[in-house]
């Protein structure tokens, strides 16, 4: 019995050493299949962000098992340019976040400011395309200028900023000025940095050693630019910052040169000429091509040294035998206001023509008025002087009728500039020429033969008025003429007089000898004008006093019918008595009717 024990012992041992045996086994095998089978088991391939350090190489086709991830970060892998492209090429819906190589340095794609090394090239600045939030880039410490200049205008969307150093003068891309003057550089230095500075618009280089020539050369190449420097026009030496320029003393060789000459002054604002000799289509083709600049000219034009600002011109005596003629210098004066063509040999009808061409010009010239010579800007006029006028406004030349006939008087109407007409005694049946005598104050055509009078409705300027001795029945014509005082109608075929009472102005109605007038109708008269002195009875029309009106006065001196009152001696300042009463020569002499 005891032997059979120890043999199951024995037994039970063996049993479970191969039990063991075995366990290990499945357990080696289960373990093989795990490293067979990688690490799959081991990631998340649901993860959505996933950052990965330290790598220089990644695994492409391990990335695209990620099916759910939005957001790589590389940022602190060392890759490369193509590596990222490969990523980016096979996750396009996933943000990739990365450190881009520039030069010898990385910066983070996520950045919007961005220094560039002093080592960055022109090529990777094509880099920059990797930097979606990107807005600003610190240029200053690179040189490669084409390229920045290239690339600022293609990526609008960066603020670039470099630096150039011109003639030791350090500058930026946005710098607006720039002064060189007294800096010797090269024109062709300064030509091809001032491409790099797009934003100047003024440089001053003065007394920099560029020649007139490079100064041009470098104003066509940089039109948006205003260059200061002195320059040589015509043997004056200018600034071109200079706003004025005197060439009166300059020795102008040739004039086509003058419109180049003056380009470079882009300031300029006025150019004196006055005592050279320029042609007039040298004088228009400046004009036209520098519309801001005055210029002041002097030129020879019809025997006188004349420039475009004058404002009278006297052609008296000079013969011209066509409007055209005249029209042609008068063309060069745009300041003229007077143009006196007395005695020049044109027609009324050629006069008429000049001021159809310059409307704003006053024309003068004589016409022929029966005997008397007048010049068109005369004031006062009367047919009673026999010899010469005031200002030698007239002449009588004894040639021609005395007792002017409406043929006689047609050039009057030229006369507008007239204040006094008397035209008294004559055959006149026609007054139209009056209708544009806009200033006339006082005007007698008493003892004609007008029966018309509805030219007077214009003169709104008459005070004292003649119009005795004609047969006139209308009278409406007068009552619009608001400062219309003195009134002689005697001895003309009034039969209403109604008009005349609405004319409360009036102050002096003279109107004898009216037989049509019916007492009644006179009586509503009188009673209409309480201020008003009217006279009736007697013919004589200039019977008491009539004409001791002040302005008749006036009429007398301007027409030379008396000499002027001598100029008054001052006497001493006296105050008046308030209690005294006039004197008996003050008081009228004359009694009202009625």
């Amino acid at each position: 019995m005891i032997h059979s024990d120890s043999i199951s012992a024995s037994t039970e041992r063996a049993t479970s050493g191969k039990r063991l045996l075995r366990t290990l086994a499945v357990l080696i095998a289960l373990t093989l299949a795990l490293t067979l089978a990688g690490c799959d088991l081991l990631k998340d391939r649901s993860a959505t962000e996933l950052t990965i350090e330290d790598a220089t190489q990644i695994d492409v086709e391990d990335l695209v098992k990620y099916e759910e991830l939005q957001l790589l970060d590389l940022r602190k892998a060392d890759i490369s340019i193509d590596q990222y492209q490969s990523v980016q090429s096979a996750l396009p819906n996933c943000t990739i976040l990365w450190s881009v190589p520039i030069a010898n340095q990385r910066f983070d794609n996520q950045v919007t400011q961005l220094t560039l090394p002093v080592e960055t090239d022109a090529t990777s600045l094509d880099l920059l395309r990797y930097f979606p939030n990107l807005n600003t880039v610190d240029a200053r410490g690179c040189t490669i200028y084409d390229a920045l200049v290239s690339k600022s205008l293609e990526r609008k969307d960066i603020s670039f900023v470099w630096q150039v150093e011109i003639a030791g003068v350090p500058l930026t891309n946005t710098d607006t000025m720039l002064d060189l003057s007294g800096k010797p550089i090269e024109a062709e230095t300064l030509m091809q940095n001032l491409y790099y500075l797009p934003a100047l618009t003024a440089v001053d280089i003065t007394n920099t050693g560029i020649g007139a020539e490079e100064g041009a050369a470098l104003e066509a190449r940089y039109p948006y630019i205003a260059f200061s420097r002195t320059i040589d026009v015509f043997g004056v030496s200018v600034s071109t910052d200079a706003t004025e320029l005197d060439l009166t003393q300059a020795t102008i060789t040739d004039e086509a040169q003058l419109g180049d000459a003056l380009a470079s002054l882009k300031k300029l604002t006025s150019c004196d000429l006055t005592g050279q000799t320029i042609s007039f289509e040298t004088m228009d083709a400046l004009k036209e091509r520098y519309p801001l600049i005055t210029f002041s000219f002097s030129f020879d034009l019809f025997g006188q040294r004349l420039t475009p600002e004058t404002t009278e011109l006297n052609l008296q005596g000079q013969t011209f035998t066509s409007a055209e003629e005249v029209a042609a210098g008068l063309s060069h004066l745009p300041a003229l206001t007077l143009c006196d063509l007395s005695g020049s040999g044109l027609t009324n009808e050629q006069m008429v023509q000049l001021q159809g061409q310059f409307p704003a010009l006053k024309f003068v010239w004589l016409v022929q008025v029966g005997a008397w010579q007048v010049r068109t800007d005369i004031v006062a006029f009367t047919t009673q002087n026999r010899k010469l006028f005031p200002n030698d406004a007239a002449v009588f030349t004894k040639e021609g009728n005395t007792k002017l006939t409406d043929e006689d008087v047609a050039g009057l109407q030229y006369c507008t500039d007239l204040v006094y007409l008397d035209l008294s005694n004559n055959k006149l049946t026609d007054i139209s020429f009056v209708k544009n005598m806009l200033k006339l104050r006082l005007l007698s055509i008493g003892n004609n033969d007008v029966k018309d009078i509805s030219a007077l409705s214009s003169l709104t300027e008459l005070e004292f008025l003649e119009i005795f001795t004609n047969p006139i029945a209308d009278y409406a014509p007068l009552t619009g003429l608001t400062k219309l005082t003195h009134l002689n109608c005697t001895r003309t075929a009034l039969a209403d007089i109604t008009p005349l009472a609405g004319m409360k102005q009036l102050k002096m109605l003279w109107m004898m000898n009216n037989k049509l007038v019916v007492k009644e109708d006179l009586a509503k008269l009188i009673e209409a004008l309480p201020d008003c002195t009217i006279y009736t009875r007697g013919t004589n029309p200039l019977s008491a006093d009539w004409r001791t009106a002040a302005i008749y006065h006036e009429f007398e001196i301007a027409s030379g019918l008396i000499p002027p009152d001598p100029s008054p001696t001052p006497e001493p300042s006296i105050t008046p008595d308030p209690s005294a009463t006039p004197s008996p020569s003050d008081e009228p002499t004359d009694e009202p009717l009625g």
